[in-house]
């Protein structure tokens, strides 16, 4: 086994929980001192993720933004930004966030929302007019009013709800990232392990030989995976021993 990776949101952070919890936090401390790379998927922003596994960034690559951005020790491997001729089409829009590596940027007539969007990501995001204030890359694009009555955008929707919608490039999700990034570290499908419980890990469970499915998990996700536990923990630390015999 050379990799094992894992969706955060309802996979290691399971609902209301807001930091890892020790059991993940141990076993995550034991693959750091296997000779097992690790890898956490995940909508969130790079910043976010590196807030939430503080302490194990040095073992951990990083697949945020839902694929677009891959890191390692604070160097980007693989990136799929958005263009100036797709940031032209964002710009259209009255109200949007947009991510980058590390900053958030914000286009809004409301103070409020202003406000929200900087607390949401401790500060790391300043509010724009225009795209072309922007001087790095972006990766995602988070819709906040009137998505419902969108015209069909160049962009692949990875996530909805009924307050906001969220793109990334086309062609891009967090399973074309896995692939990318064991291709990059020499790992085969069966050499990777992958964890996850939502419709959005499809791809990414399927790059893998060895996927599971987590306690919760959408019954979709369940028929598509190789083996099912409910206890992450427990599974991560049953492969780092299988590994090491």
């Amino acid at each position: 086994m050379k990799l094992i990776a894992s969706d955060l949101d309802g996979t290691l952070l399971l609902k209301g929980e807001k930091k890892l919890n020790s059991r993940i936090l141990k076993s995550l401390e034991m693959l750091k001192a296997s000779e097992i790379d690790f890898s956490v998927a995940s909508g969130r922003t790079y910043g976010e993720l590196l807030r939430i596994f503080d302490g194990l960034c040095q073992n951990t690559y990083f697949i945020a933004l839902d694929g677009a951005l891959v890191v390692k020790d604070g160097k980007s491997l693989y990136g799929s930004p958005f263009s100036k001729e797709d940031l032209k089409i964002i710009n259209d829009f009255p109200e949007f966030v947009l991510h980058g590596k590390y900053m958030t940027y914000v286009k809004s007539d409301y103070p409020y929302f202003i406000r929200k969007i900087k607390g949401q990501y401790n500060g790391h995001a300043v509010r724009i007019s225009d795209v072309s204030e922007i001087k790095d890359c972006t990766f995602k694009l988070v819709l906040y009013k009137n998505f419902r009555t969108l015209k069909k955008l160049p962009f692949d929707m990875v996530y909805k709800d009924n307050t906001l919608c969220e793109f990334v490039k086309e062609g891009i999700n967090k399973g074309i990232a896995l692939k990318k990034l064991m291709n990059g570290i020499g790992a085969e499908p069966d050499d990777c392990a992958a964890f996850g419980d939502s419709e959005n890990d499809v791809e990414f469970l399927k790059s893998c030989t060895n996927s599971y499915a987590v306690k919760n998990s959408k019954h979709e996700i369940r028929k598509i995976c190789k083996y099912y536990t409910d206890d992450i923990a427990q599974a991560i630390e049953s492969i780092i021993k299988e590994a090491a015999k």
